[in-house]
């Protein structure tokens, strides 16, 4: 039975790599005359300058000095895993800000029984609330079976340990230390609060400042390519596509945007001749890429097997192209036999001869079909690599199925393979030694659009576990993909390069909506509207974008900036509103059913709720979108929000989305368009 699926392969041309080099490139400096620079290595930020011999702007990495060097001076330094490793710790000491701290087990259980010894008047005068009871989810584990299969006991032992000492005195003894009317942040947690701080953002941010206040010297950060994400970290938002017209993403990562969206008729569609949706990924990754391709090769098998279903008389798990076996792939740490099964048959499609692949991307496909089963012990060890110690979410779920739930996901990183995983995802864990280390503590829950895992576990009957409902969740919109795919909805290009390298072929393709992940975070404002201006030159483009990185540069937007004496009285009360908020959010949802309240956590991280939002505005419209006003430029807003506190992600809680055109003729009110909704809401 033919089956015609409209899929292109694309990931080099001679239009879109014409360059020695790319903006983001690591290379090393030689044969220059000023000798103390050879040797050095960094990043290129500014392409060639024709005006001046071609040089390319490069910053170092010791000093970060940029120099402008010629193409002849300048050479790629590619690093190993352990190399971009090294680099990452470094830069993850310096701006990541450790919201789980880790004391000694034996000292937090002292706390956790000093606590319970309090009687509820005495916990009311401390805390102003009675302190409920942890239930010892590590003797619940025990009782339902004990560690899953595979994993290091003693390991297990000592984080499920941490976890609770953790959850238990969270986030009462934390709030303790910021209602000190003396409580000043730490240096370092001021620094990485900040980000990546210059002395001259130090300096405004202890001068004396107004809440709102934005830092606005912001200076480029290349993204310095020594981490991998398996998937986005970031939660997946719906968007209206159209059907006929062709979506960018810049920075996809995965193929989440269509994971979540929904597929309209497009505004000159014809009925009679439908046209499939053009979805155009441009990533710097080859890693992302060559990923991506086994995803997308995984669906077309599903599409298959959908049409041929209905003449075969099999189980639907016995058959090609299983839905749960690419969820396995693309978030599952283990595999089953038939998913590895599947997963070899897939290699040799993709690793044709024929096949057109950036030369990394075509590097790390040849290496996973080469590479031998992973051992589930391997893959158990893997996954530990990965964890940061004290990180968890157990001690915030009220019900014991879902305590339990997520202990066997932090401990296994196990995703829709059921009772029986049999190797490990070598997608995941077995890469080509260029390749960057994988993030920590990746999952599901950073990536999935939040509320409508907790909409599957609220109104299910019997009751799903929060990890049930997120497979379920998951099936749901593969269940769309492989539609879409059947159908001829859509086609498909990967592109493996830097979005500056593209520019002219992005605009050729005059695509009607652009999303563009977080790269603002990156990438200096005027020249990031300068580079959207360019894709979207031909008109009829409306960009859609995030931030993870904002708040960093507005003053007021973490209770570390209400820091001294003169602030205790208004900290104390940020602290008890944001809590006001938080119970108020999660009874209306319905959420208060699942998660125990006060979240057990870092009171730093759900004050977000109160502080951040009030600055939204100024920042998105005032700041963010008036660079791409200046010279008299046209730049309009369509929509922008803050989003919601997952409680099961360590990032993107803080993130805002936004939608703007720089196409003057464009209405949003009037002209049917893909912009961001809040989170849940129908986009048809």
């Amino acid at each position: 039975m033919a089956i015609k699926l409209s899929t292109l392969i694309l990931d080099t041309s001679p239009h879109i790599h014409n360059q020695t080099f790319q903006v983001g490139d690591y290379v090393v400096l030689h044969s220059l005359s000023t000798a103390n620079f050879n040797s050095r290595c960094g990043y290129i930020t500014v392409g060639p300058d024709p005006s001046n011999e071609g040089r390319y702007c490069v910053q170092t990495d010791d000093d970060g000095k940029v120099v402008n060097v010629k193409p002849s001076n300048i050479r790629l330094h590619v690093r190993t895993t352990a190399e971009l490793l090294m680099e990452r710790q470094r830069i993850d000491n310096a701006t990541t800000l450790n919201r789980v701290e880790v004391a000694d087990p034996e000292m937090m259980a002292l706390t956790r029984m000093m606590m319970s010894s309090f009687n509820e008047q005495m916990q009311m005068e401390l805390y102003g609330r009675r302190i409920p009871v942890l239930p010892d989810f590590r003797i619940e584990l025990v009782e339902e079976g004990g560690y899953p299969e595979g994993v290091d006991e003693v390991w297990a032992h000592d984080h499920l340990s941490i976890s609770y000492e953790n959850a238990a005195a969270s986030p009462h003894v934390k709030e303790m230390s910021f209602i000190r009317p003396k409580y000043e942040p730490h240096p370092s947690e001021a620094a990485k609060r900040l980000g990546r701080p210059t002395v001259d953002k130090l300096q405004w941010y202890y001068s004396s400042r107004a809440v709102g206040d934005i830092y606005t010297d912001r200076e480029d950060h290349v993204y310095p390519g020594s981490v991998r994400h398996n998937y986005s970290n970031q939660g997946y938002r719906r968007y209206l596509l159209h059907q006929g017209k062709t979506h960018v993403a810049v920075g996809f990562v995965d193929l989440g945007i269509l994971f979540e969206s929904d597929i309209c008729p497009g505004g000159d569609w014809d009925e009679a001749q439908p046209q499939p949706l053009h979805f155009i990924g441009v990533e710097r990754s080859a890693f992302s890429v060559a990923k991506t391709h086994v995803i997308w090769e995984m669906i077309r098998e599903c599409a298959i097997w959908e049409l041929l279903r209905d003449d075969l008389d099999v189980p639907d798990c016995k058959v090609p192209g299983s839905i749960d076996s690419v969820l396995q792939v693309w978030f599952s740490s283990t595999w089953t036999s038939f998913t590895e099964h599947l997963v070899k048959a897939v290699f040799e499609t993709l690793c044709q001869p024929e096949r057109q692949y950036h030369k990394e991307v075509r590097q790390t496909l040849e290496h996973w079909k080469r590479a031998p089963t992973m051992s589930l012990k391997q893959a158990r060890k893997a996954h530990i690599e990965r964890i940061s110690k004290g990180r968890s979410s157990i001690g915030k779920m009220k019900m014991r199925k879902d305590r339990m739930a997520i202990a066997c996901y932090e401990l296994t990183g196990d995703f829709a393979v059921g009772e029986t995983p049999t190797c490990g995802n070598i997608l995941m864990f077995d890469c080509p030694d260029f390749t960057p280390p994988p993030a920590k503590d990746e999952s599901v829950f950073a990536a999935f659009n939040f509320h409508e895992v907790m909409k599957i576990a609220i109104g299910s009957s019997p009751a799903l576990s929060i990890i049930q409902a997120a497979e379920e969740y998951a099936r749901r919109r593969m269940k769309k993909l492989v539609y879409w795919c059947q159908t001829n909805m859509i086609s498909v290009d990967f592109i493996c390069s830097t979005f500056e390298s593209s520019i002219d072929f992005i605009a050729s393709k005059q695509p009607w909506t652009m999303s563009w992940s977080n790269i603002v975070d990156y990438v200096r404002y005027d020249k990031f509207h300068d580079a959207a201006r360019k894709c979207s030159r031909h008109g009829d483009t409306i960009h859609f974008a995030y931030s993870m990185n904002w708040s960093t540069d507005v003053f007021g937007t973490c209770l570390f900036d209400f820091r001294g004496p003169e602030c205790a009285h208004r900290r104390k009360q940020i602290l008890d509103e944001s809590t006001e908020d938080l119970v108020e959010i999660f009874g209306k949802s319905g959420w208060d059913e699942r998660f125990s309240l006060p979240l057990r956590q870092n009171p730093l991280d759900w004050t977000k709720i109160l502080l951040q939002p009030r600055h939204c505005e100024k920042w998105v419209i005032t700041h963010f979108l008036a660079h791409g006003r200046k010279s008299g430029q046209p730049c309009k807003v369509g929509q922008f929000h803050h989003a919601m506190l997952c409680p099961l992600a360590a990032t993107g809680s803080g993130s805002i989305y936004f939608a703007w055109t720089h196409d003057p003729d464009i209405k949003f009110d009037q002209k049917e368009k893909c912009i961001p909704r809040t989170p849940g809401e129908s986009f048809l």
